[in-house]
């Protein structure tokens, strides 16, 4: 039996004020936010349990939230990574301001 591949789909947004990189990956049929740390190069999943995709991620200027296009409106969380929360209901391209 051939062994299982899987394509992944890695999509750099930009870097969190300390120089790390946030991006986008498929897994598992959806997309995830990771956060790659600028100085070990380790990854982590900033939404490992997230069941739905979330795109177009977005550091906040200070740093400690990440703004992200969901299914059903724009969500946020910790870059310390959580459970994504629904801040709006449009549609649209989440930013930061100020």
């Amino acid at each position: 039996m051939p062994a299982r591949i899987e394509v992944i789909r890695l999509r750099i947004f930009g870097h969190h004020p300390n120089g790390d990189l946030v991006s986008v990956r498929s897994i598992g049929g959806h997309d995830h936010i990771f956060e790659r740390s600028n100085d070990t190069r380790q990854e982590r999943d900033l939404t490992p349990d997230a069941p739905v995709s979330f795109t177009e991620p977005v550091v906040s200027h200070d740093g400690t939230t990440v703004a992200s296009r969901g299914p059903d409106g724009v969500h946020t969380l910790p870059t310390r990574g959580g459970t994504p929360q629904k801040v709006t209901d449009r549609a649209g391209l989440p930013t930061f301001r100020g």
